[in-house]
Protein backbone atom coordinates (compact mmCIF):
# COMPACT_ATOMS: atom_id res chain seq x y z
CA UNK A 1 0.00 0.00 0.00
CA UNK A 2 2.76 2.45 0.90
CA UNK A 3 4.48 1.92 -2.45
CA UNK A 4 1.30 2.91 -4.26
CA UNK A 5 0.87 5.97 -2.05
CA UNK A 6 4.43 7.08 -2.69
CA UNK A 7 3.86 6.89 -6.43
CA UNK A 8 1.74 10.04 -6.16
CA UNK A 9 4.92 12.08 -6.60
CA UNK A 10 5.89 10.32 -9.86
CA UNK A 11 2.64 9.29 -11.52
CA UNK A 12 4.12 9.29 -15.02
CA UNK A 13 7.14 7.20 -14.09
CA UNK A 14 7.10 3.53 -15.10
CA UNK A 15 7.53 0.85 -12.44
CA UNK A 16 8.69 -1.83 -14.92
CA UNK A 17 12.27 -1.86 -13.62
CA UNK A 18 11.34 -1.78 -9.93
CA UNK A 19 9.47 -5.06 -9.55
CA UNK A 20 9.62 -8.61 -10.85
CA UNK A 21 7.19 -8.99 -13.82
CA UNK A 22 5.34 -11.81 -12.04
CA UNK A 23 4.56 -9.75 -8.91
CA UNK A 24 1.40 -7.81 -8.13
CA UNK A 25 3.26 -4.50 -8.03
CA UNK A 26 4.44 -4.99 -11.62
CA UNK A 27 0.77 -5.20 -12.63
CA UNK A 28 0.15 -1.72 -11.16
CA UNK A 29 1.95 0.00 -14.05
CA UNK A 30 -1.32 1.57 -15.32
CA UNK A 31 -3.25 1.59 -12.02
CA UNK A 32 -2.87 5.28 -11.40
CA UNK A 33 -6.13 6.15 -9.63
CA UNK A 34 -5.03 5.17 -6.08
CA UNK A 35 -1.84 7.29 -6.13
CA UNK A 36 -3.77 10.08 -7.89
CA UNK A 37 -6.34 10.10 -5.06
CA UNK A 38 -3.49 10.09 -2.56
CA UNK A 39 -2.15 13.20 -4.26
CA UNK A 40 -5.55 14.92 -4.36
CA UNK A 41 -6.30 14.24 -0.69
CA UNK A 42 -2.70 14.93 0.45
CA UNK A 43 -2.33 11.37 1.75
CA UNK A 44 1.14 10.26 2.82
CA UNK A 45 0.56 7.30 5.17
CA UNK A 46 -1.16 3.92 5.05
CA UNK A 47 -3.50 4.93 7.87
CA UNK A 48 -4.71 7.95 5.93
CA UNK A 49 -5.20 5.84 2.81
CA UNK A 50 -7.17 3.26 4.76
CA UNK A 51 -9.38 6.00 6.24
CA UNK A 52 -10.16 7.18 2.71
CA UNK A 53 -10.98 3.60 1.69
CA UNK A 54 -13.13 3.20 4.83
CA UNK A 55 -15.02 6.42 4.09
CA UNK A 56 -15.62 5.42 0.48
CA UNK A 57 -17.08 2.17 1.82
CA UNK A 58 -19.88 4.11 3.51
CA UNK A 59 -20.41 6.01 0.27
CA UNK A 60 -20.70 2.71 -1.61
CA UNK A 61 -23.36 1.32 0.73
CA UNK A 62 -25.23 4.63 0.81
CA UNK A 63 -25.42 4.76 -2.99
CA UNK A 64 -26.30 1.06 -3.18
CA UNK A 65 -29.14 1.64 -0.72
CA UNK A 66 -30.49 4.53 -2.78
CA UNK A 67 -30.25 2.51 -5.99
CA UNK A 68 -31.94 -0.59 -4.60
CA UNK A 69 -34.77 1.49 -3.16
CA UNK A 70 -35.25 3.11 -6.55
CA UNK A 71 -35.58 -0.36 -8.08
CA UNK A 72 -37.70 -2.06 -5.41
CA UNK A 73 -39.54 0.86 -3.74
CA UNK A 74 -39.42 -1.24 -0.58
CA UNK A 75 -37.29 -0.53 2.49
CA UNK A 76 -37.17 -4.16 3.65
CA UNK A 77 -35.92 -5.44 0.29
CA UNK A 78 -33.41 -2.60 0.16
CA UNK A 79 -32.12 -3.53 3.61
CA UNK A 80 -31.85 -7.24 2.75
CA UNK A 81 -29.88 -6.58 -0.44
CA UNK A 82 -27.58 -3.97 1.09
CA UNK A 83 -26.88 -6.19 4.10
CA UNK A 84 -26.13 -9.12 1.79
CA UNK A 85 -23.46 -7.09 0.00
CA UNK A 86 -21.71 -6.73 3.35
CA UNK A 87 -20.86 -10.44 3.19
CA UNK A 88 -19.54 -10.30 -0.39
CA UNK A 89 -15.96 -9.33 -1.19
CA UNK A 90 -17.39 -6.43 -3.17
CA UNK A 91 -18.77 -4.91 0.02
CA UNK A 92 -16.46 -5.93 2.82
CA UNK A 93 -13.26 -5.17 0.88
CA UNK A 94 -13.71 -1.49 1.79
CA UNK A 95 -13.24 -2.34 5.46
CA UNK A 96 -11.17 -5.53 5.71
CA UNK A 97 -8.76 -5.22 2.79
CA UNK A 98 -5.50 -3.75 4.10
CA UNK A 99 -2.97 -4.97 1.53
CA UNK A 100 -3.54 -2.10 -0.89
CA UNK A 101 -5.26 -3.87 -3.78
CA UNK A 102 -7.83 -1.03 -3.99
CA UNK A 103 -10.37 -2.92 -6.09
CA UNK A 104 -12.99 -1.39 -3.81
CA UNK A 105 -12.28 2.00 -5.41
CA UNK A 106 -13.20 0.52 -8.78
CA UNK A 107 -16.36 -1.04 -7.28
CA UNK A 108 -17.52 2.38 -6.09
CA UNK A 109 -16.78 4.09 -9.41
CA UNK A 110 -18.58 1.35 -11.35
CA UNK A 111 -21.59 1.70 -9.07
CA UNK A 112 -21.69 5.46 -9.70
CA UNK A 113 -21.80 4.71 -13.44
CA UNK A 114 -25.02 2.76 -12.88
CA UNK A 115 -26.77 5.66 -11.16
CA UNK A 116 -28.90 8.29 -12.90
CA UNK A 117 -26.19 10.94 -12.86
CA UNK A 118 -24.91 13.37 -15.45
CA UNK A 119 -22.98 12.07 -18.43
CA UNK A 120 -19.91 13.95 -17.19
CA UNK A 121 -19.94 12.31 -13.75
CA UNK A 122 -20.48 8.92 -15.35
CA UNK A 123 -17.51 9.40 -17.69
CA UNK A 124 -15.18 10.58 -14.91
CA UNK A 125 -16.27 7.72 -12.68
CA UNK A 126 -15.63 5.08 -15.35
CA UNK A 127 -12.31 6.70 -16.18
CA UNK A 128 -11.23 6.43 -12.54
CA UNK A 129 -12.46 2.83 -12.38
CA UNK A 130 -10.41 1.81 -15.44
CA UNK A 131 -7.25 3.39 -14.05
CA UNK A 132 -7.85 1.59 -10.74
CA UNK A 133 -7.82 -1.85 -12.31
CA UNK A 134 -8.14 -3.11 -15.89
CA UNK A 135 -10.78 -5.64 -14.81
CA UNK A 136 -13.22 -2.74 -14.55
CA UNK A 137 -13.20 -2.52 -18.35
CA UNK A 138 -14.75 -5.99 -18.67
CA UNK A 139 -17.20 -5.12 -15.90
CA UNK A 140 -18.24 -2.01 -17.80
CA UNK A 141 -19.86 -4.30 -20.38
CA UNK A 142 -22.43 -5.10 -17.72
CA UNK A 143 -23.04 -1.40 -17.19
CA UNK A 144 -23.50 -1.04 -20.93
CA UNK A 145 -26.06 -3.87 -20.75
CA UNK A 146 -27.76 -2.07 -17.85
CA UNK A 147 -28.30 1.13 -19.81
CA UNK A 148 -29.43 -0.69 -22.94
CA UNK A 149 -31.97 -2.70 -20.95
CA UNK A 150 -33.24 0.40 -19.13
CA UNK A 151 -33.68 2.11 -22.49
CA UNK A 152 -35.70 -0.89 -23.66
CA UNK A 153 -37.99 -0.90 -20.62
CA UNK A 154 -38.38 2.84 -20.04
CA UNK A 155 -38.33 4.26 -23.57
CA UNK A 156 -39.42 1.13 -25.45
CA UNK A 157 -36.46 1.51 -27.79
CA UNK A 158 -34.68 -1.35 -29.50
CA UNK A 159 -32.15 -2.96 -27.16
CA UNK A 160 -29.42 -2.74 -29.80
CA UNK A 161 -29.85 0.98 -30.51
CA UNK A 162 -27.04 2.59 -28.48
CA UNK A 163 -28.21 4.62 -25.49
CA UNK A 164 -26.33 7.85 -24.82
CA UNK A 165 -24.82 6.29 -21.68
CA UNK A 166 -23.55 3.36 -23.73
CA UNK A 167 -21.90 5.79 -26.14
CA UNK A 168 -20.16 7.40 -23.16
CA UNK A 169 -18.88 3.99 -22.01
CA UNK A 170 -17.46 3.26 -25.46
CA UNK A 171 -15.88 6.72 -25.65
CA UNK A 172 -14.25 6.33 -22.24
CA UNK A 173 -12.89 2.88 -23.16
CA UNK A 174 -11.40 4.24 -26.40
CA UNK A 175 -9.93 7.23 -24.55
CA UNK A 176 -8.45 4.94 -21.91
CA UNK A 177 -6.65 2.78 -24.46
CA UNK A 178 -5.49 5.85 -26.39
CA UNK A 179 -3.91 7.33 -23.26
CA UNK A 180 -2.50 3.94 -22.31
CA UNK A 181 -0.81 3.72 -25.73
CA UNK A 182 0.51 7.27 -25.26
CA UNK A 183 2.05 6.31 -21.91
CA UNK A 184 3.71 3.29 -23.53
CA UNK A 185 5.19 5.21 -26.46
CA UNK A 186 6.15 8.42 -24.64
CA UNK A 187 6.83 7.49 -21.02
CA UNK A 188 8.16 3.95 -21.31
CA UNK A 189 5.22 2.24 -19.65
CA UNK A 190 4.98 -1.48 -20.32
CA UNK A 191 2.14 -3.99 -20.40
CA UNK A 192 2.71 -6.75 -17.84
CA UNK A 193 0.81 -9.92 -18.71
CA UNK A 194 2.91 -12.53 -16.92
CA UNK A 195 0.63 -14.55 -14.67
CA UNK A 196 -2.41 -13.22 -16.54
CA UNK A 197 -3.23 -15.43 -19.53
CA UNK A 198 -4.94 -18.62 -20.63
CA UNK A 199 -1.88 -20.54 -19.47
CA UNK A 200 -2.94 -19.79 -15.90
CA UNK A 201 -6.06 -21.94 -16.40
CA UNK A 202 -4.08 -25.11 -15.75
CA UNK A 203 -3.81 -23.98 -12.12
CA UNK A 204 -6.97 -21.96 -11.54
CA UNK A 205 -9.32 -24.51 -13.13
CA UNK A 206 -9.04 -26.51 -9.91
CA UNK A 207 -10.83 -23.62 -8.17
CA UNK A 208 -13.65 -23.23 -10.70
CA UNK A 209 -16.35 -24.42 -8.26
CA UNK A 210 -15.41 -21.87 -5.62
CA UNK A 211 -15.15 -19.18 -8.30
CA UNK A 212 -18.63 -20.03 -9.62
CA UNK A 213 -20.07 -19.73 -6.12
CA UNK A 214 -18.27 -16.48 -5.38
CA UNK A 215 -19.55 -14.91 -8.55
CA UNK A 216 -22.99 -14.21 -7.01
CA UNK A 217 -23.07 -16.30 -3.81
CA UNK A 218 -26.48 -15.87 -2.17
CA UNK A 219 -27.77 -13.99 -5.20
CA UNK A 220 -27.48 -16.93 -7.60
CA UNK A 221 -31.22 -17.68 -7.43
CA UNK A 222 -32.01 -14.10 -8.38
CA UNK A 223 -29.57 -14.05 -11.30
CA UNK A 224 -30.86 -17.39 -12.62
CA UNK A 225 -34.46 -16.23 -12.31
CA UNK A 226 -33.61 -13.06 -14.22
CA UNK A 227 -32.22 -15.24 -17.02
CA UNK A 228 -35.40 -17.34 -16.96
CA UNK A 229 -37.52 -14.18 -17.05
CA UNK A 230 -35.71 -12.96 -20.18
CA UNK A 231 -36.28 -16.31 -21.87
CA UNK A 232 -39.92 -16.36 -20.77
CA UNK A 233 -40.42 -12.90 -22.27
CA UNK A 234 -38.83 -14.18 -25.50
CA UNK A 235 -35.86 -11.85 -25.14
CA UNK A 236 -33.58 -14.69 -26.10
CA UNK A 237 -30.83 -12.62 -27.75
CA UNK A 238 -30.75 -10.27 -24.76
CA UNK A 239 -30.55 -13.25 -22.39
CA UNK A 240 -27.66 -14.72 -24.35
CA UNK A 241 -25.91 -11.36 -24.37
CA UNK A 242 -26.27 -11.21 -20.56
CA UNK A 243 -24.87 -14.73 -20.19
CA UNK A 244 -22.01 -14.03 -22.60
CA UNK A 245 -20.79 -11.00 -20.64
CA UNK A 246 -20.87 -12.95 -17.37
CA UNK A 247 -19.11 -15.85 -19.02
CA UNK A 248 -16.38 -13.47 -20.21
CA UNK A 249 -15.98 -12.23 -16.64
CA UNK A 250 -15.83 -15.77 -15.32
CA UNK A 251 -13.22 -16.97 -17.83
CA UNK A 252 -11.12 -13.82 -17.43
CA UNK A 253 -11.14 -14.27 -13.64
CA UNK A 254 -9.74 -17.78 -14.07
CA UNK A 255 -6.97 -16.37 -16.26
CA UNK A 256 -5.65 -14.48 -13.23
CA UNK A 257 -4.37 -16.03 -10.03
CA UNK A 258 -6.29 -13.74 -7.65
CA UNK A 259 -9.73 -15.16 -8.45
CA UNK A 260 -11.76 -13.58 -5.64
CA UNK A 261 -10.78 -10.05 -6.61
CA UNK A 262 -11.45 -10.76 -10.27
CA UNK A 263 -14.87 -12.38 -9.98
CA UNK A 264 -16.09 -9.62 -7.63
CA UNK A 265 -16.28 -7.35 -10.69
CA UNK A 266 -19.42 -9.26 -11.73
CA UNK A 267 -21.49 -7.51 -9.03
CA UNK A 268 -23.44 -5.27 -11.50
CA UNK A 269 -25.17 -8.48 -12.69
CA UNK A 270 -26.88 -8.69 -9.29
CA UNK A 271 -28.32 -5.20 -9.65
CA UNK A 272 -29.32 -5.88 -13.26
CA UNK A 273 -31.07 -9.09 -12.22
CA UNK A 274 -33.13 -7.31 -9.57
CA UNK A 275 -34.18 -4.76 -12.15
CA UNK A 276 -35.21 -7.48 -14.62
CA UNK A 277 -37.42 -9.36 -12.13
CA UNK A 278 -38.67 -6.44 -10.02
CA UNK A 279 -42.26 -6.79 -11.27
CA UNK A 280 -42.31 -10.55 -11.79
CA UNK A 281 -41.77 -12.08 -8.34
CA UNK A 282 -41.90 -11.40 -4.61
CA UNK A 283 -38.56 -9.71 -4.17
CA UNK A 284 -38.88 -9.73 -0.39
CA UNK A 285 -38.69 -13.53 -0.26
CA UNK A 286 -35.92 -13.73 -2.84
CA UNK A 287 -33.82 -11.06 -1.14
CA UNK A 288 -34.32 -12.65 2.29
CA UNK A 289 -33.06 -15.98 0.92
CA UNK A 290 -30.07 -14.20 -0.58
CA UNK A 291 -29.28 -12.60 2.78
CA UNK A 292 -29.63 -15.94 4.56
CA UNK A 293 -27.12 -17.64 2.24
CA UNK A 294 -24.70 -14.70 2.38
CA UNK A 295 -25.01 -14.66 6.17
CA UNK A 296 -24.31 -18.38 6.56
CA UNK A 297 -21.62 -18.57 3.88
CA UNK A 298 -19.68 -15.28 3.93
CA UNK A 299 -17.17 -14.79 1.15
CA UNK A 300 -13.75 -16.39 1.09
CA UNK A 301 -10.72 -14.58 -0.23
CA UNK A 302 -8.25 -16.66 -2.15
CA UNK A 303 -5.43 -16.39 -4.62
CA UNK A 304 -4.66 -19.57 -6.55
CA UNK A 305 -1.75 -21.38 -4.95
CA UNK A 306 -2.04 -19.52 -1.64
CA UNK A 307 -3.96 -20.40 1.51
CA UNK A 308 -7.67 -19.57 1.41
CA UNK A 309 -8.61 -16.76 3.79
CA UNK A 310 -12.08 -16.87 5.26
CA UNK A 311 -13.89 -13.64 6.05
CA UNK A 312 -14.99 -14.22 9.65
CA UNK A 313 -17.83 -11.92 10.75
CA UNK A 314 -18.25 -11.35 14.48
CA UNK A 315 -20.87 -14.10 14.87
CA UNK A 316 -18.44 -16.66 13.42
CA UNK A 317 -15.81 -15.58 15.92
CA UNK A 318 -18.24 -15.83 18.83
CA UNK A 319 -19.40 -19.29 17.72
CA UNK A 320 -15.79 -20.42 17.29
CA UNK A 321 -14.99 -19.12 20.78
CA UNK A 322 -17.90 -21.02 22.29
CA UNK A 323 -17.03 -24.27 20.49
CA UNK A 324 -13.35 -24.06 21.46
CA UNK A 325 -14.24 -23.26 25.08
CA UNK A 326 -16.52 -26.30 25.33
CA UNK A 327 -13.88 -28.49 23.68
CA UNK A 328 -11.29 -27.32 26.20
Amino acid sequence: MQAKIDRKDHLLESVKNKYDPTTHMAKTEFRLTPPFLAKVFLITTKVQMYLLQFTLGFAFFFLLTRLMYTISHNKVITFFVTASFGFLYTGYSFFSEILGYFDCFAFLFLLVAILDTSIFIMAISLFLAFWTDERAIVSSLLILFWWQYKQLTLANKNFFVPAKQSCVIILVVVTYFAIRYYLITNFGFQNQFKGSSFSVLKDTINYYGLTVWQMFEGFWLIVLYAFYKLLKDRKIIIALFFVLINLMLFVSSLCIYDNTRSIAYAFPSIIISFYIIKDAIDLRKMSSIALLFCFIFPSYFYICGAAVTRHDPFYFRILNKIINTKTT
